[in-house]
């Protein structure tokens, strides 16, 4: 101001003349939504186009299809602005349930007192209002993710909230789980992306309803990796830790997160040998560990798993059996069978037909030989008895 001034008239006319026309443009600018079906959702939006307000606000003048029922799901499309227009809030009401301002260079957001979800996505949001807390608040599904927040304190107000997805924010280097102290219907927490090297549940909250945490894609080591902090956290079923930086891990107490179904841990930087050893000890007790992805790997991969160091070589193992060799054979000539009088056939349990040849041959070379032998032996005895006959006469009786 005190520059504009400074300025002889002649050279102040032409930026005062060209601020009154933003003002009279945006005082004068009118927009209408349409009623469509948006690829994002099934359920029909009233959508807002092209709503660029790079300065004030407040004269800017919204307005539904004429005839039609006031709508309950908004979006805004191709727009930049800093906020969500107060004008269209209080044209919106409480009847406003489902809100999308994504990818709109939004700086804060609202969210109003009767909205069930706000998907507020890739914007530059540090400031988040909120007209609802409690458990009891309508609130059910928040998506800041692709903003700036550092401070979620006004976030966790909103305690009936069921998904929160704060991905890609700036949440710092130490997370407390106890920040989300009092969000009892949490079924889903999504903390990817925001450089976060420790976590800590100092009150050791229990989330009640949590089955699904995402810590991917963040800076954790595993010496600042304590297990035991999700011990309470009794209905957690999908832990999320790929894509640290993590060698190594006590993977054994994972085994005590009794409610634990299923764990990611690709894309860290443990060893072949060790990672190897380890998805074989949770798959044996029960803890299902998929690769995700496809990986584009920069060192080894492994079953779909990044590694580093050599890969272990595994035995060979008989593959699956093919069902149709249980009811086709291949076609390979039969082999053939000897014919039964050829020497070398076998029964099953019988001698071969040589050896019965040589048996029959000895038998019969023996009894020859007992017949030659005893024949031998008489004709002796003959002779003997014939050369010391006694003569007649000479016989002596006593």
């Amino acid at each position: 101001m005190h520059l504009i001034l400074a300025t002889p008239l002649k050279m102040r006319l032409p930026i005062i003349i060209t601020s009154l026309l933003t003002l009279h443009l945006v005082a004068g600018q009118e927009f209408q939504c349409s009623l469509e079906k948006i690829d994002s959702s099934e359920d029909e939006h009233c959508v807002f186009r092209d709503v660029n307000l790079k300065a004030a606000t407040a004269g800017a003048k919204f307005s539904y299809p004429a005839g039609a029922p006031k709508p309950t799901h908004v979006a805004f499309l191709s727009s930049s602005m800093k906020q969500v227009p107060s004008n269209f809030l209080n044209l919106a009401g409480p009847e406003l349930k489902v809100l999308r301002v994504e990818s709109c260079g939004l700086q804060s957001v609202a969210i109003s007192s009767g909205l069930e979800a706000l998907y507020a996505k890739d914007n530059t949001i540090v400031t988040v209002i909120v007209h609802q807390s409690g458990p009891d608040g309508p609130l059910r599904t928040l998506d800041l993710s692709g903003n700036s927040l550092k401070d979620i304190s006004n976030v966790t107000k909103c305690q009936a909230v069921e998904t929160l997805n704060l991905s890609g924010n700036d949440l710092g280097d130490t997370l407390e789980l106890n920040k989300f102290k009092g969000m009892n219907n949490l079924r889903k927490l999504v903390l990817a992306r925001n450089e976060i090297n420790y976590i800590d549940n100092t009150g050791n909250t229990n989330l009640e309803s949590l089955e699904d945490l995402d810590l991917s894609h963040n800076n954790i080591l595993p010496s600042d990796l304590n297990i035991q902090i999700f011990y309470p956290l009794t209905k957690l079923q999908t832990l999320r830790l790929n894509d640290n930086l993590m060698a190594q891990l006590d993977y054994n107490l994972l085994l005590s997160i009794k409610s634990l179904k299923t764990v990611y841990l690709n894309g860290n930087n443990f060893d072949c040998t060790y990672l190897e050893r380890m998805l074989q000890h949770l798959q044996a007790n029960n803890l299902q560990t998929p690769p995700g992805g496809p990986y584009p790997c920069k060192t080894k991969i492994m079953d779909g798993f990044c590694c580093t160091g050599p890969v272990p070589t595994k035995p060979t193992t008989p593959g699956p059996i093919d069902p149709k060799t249980t009811t086709e054979r291949a076609n390979v000539p039969p082999t053939p069978v000897p014919d039964a009088g050829k020497d070398g056939d076998n029964d099953a349990g019988s001698a071969p037909s040589w050896l019965w040849f040589g048996v029959g041959a000895g038998v019969a070379a023996l009894v020859i030989a007992a017949i030659v032998g005893i024949v031998v032996w008489k004709n002796q005895q003959k002779k003997a008895a014939s050369n010391y006959r006694v003569p007649p006469g000479n016989l002596e009786l006593s």
